[in-house]
């Protein structure tokens, strides 16, 4: 039983499981985004074709599968929070990346999750709470940050899928998220 476990078995499978899930999700945004990728980060394992994109899709099935199983192995708390991550990395990859604010909000909240996973493992989800709260700030910022890094990619995605509904940094504009970048790490700060 999970109950059963000692505090450094519980803390050694959460990071386990944190970092299968991690990796995982890293996987699956690089099948998704083949083509931004081949003008944004051409030097990615699949646009430099030195790893196949279906592989790619197989690893991170396996990497989700066995981080998410592995958290089941901690407790019930970890475990929720893993699915729930896996979850969100998956949509994020495939539907929310390039919906302003959405998909940065999603990402910041998986980053700041981490220390409430660390906090399910020692039964303790109020301690780390603030830290949670601080890094997802910290980490939104940084997200707006590189959607402006990848505006061209961006734009060329948009004009080649002729997508009506797609939002990007190239509609709120530079300046409003250096301006909202900047807020989110004023935030963290204070």
């Amino acid at each position: 039983s999970s109950a059963a476990l000692s505090l450094p078995a519980a803390l050694l499978l959460s990071i386990a499981s944190a970092m299968l899930i991690a990796a995982a999700g890293n996987t699956i945004n690089d099948y998704a985004d083949v083509e931004i990728d081949k003008i944004n980060r051409r030097d990615r394992p699949i646009p430099s074709g030195r790893a196949k994109k279906n592989f790619a899709l197989y690893i991170a099935i396996a990497l989700f599968l066995a981080g998410v199983s592995t958290s089941f192995l901690v407790n019930s708390n970890a475990a929720a929070i893993a699915m729930l991550n896996a979850a969100l990395l998956i949509t994020y990859s495939f539907y929310f990346k390039h919906v302003l604010l959405v998909g940065n909000v999603i990402i910041s909240f998986v980053v700041g999750s981490t220390f409430l996973f660390g906090g399910a493992a020692m039964n303790n989800l109020q301690a780390p709470f603030f830290l949670a709260v601080i890094s997802m700030f910290a980490n939104l910022g940084r997200e707006l940050v590189k959607k402006i890094e990848d505006e061209v990619g961006d734009r060329w995605y948009v004009i080649k899928k002729l997508l009506s509904s797609f939002t990007s940094p190239i509609r709120f504009g530079e300046r409003e998220m250096r301006f909202s970048a900047a807020v989110c790490m004023a935030i963290t700060i204070v």
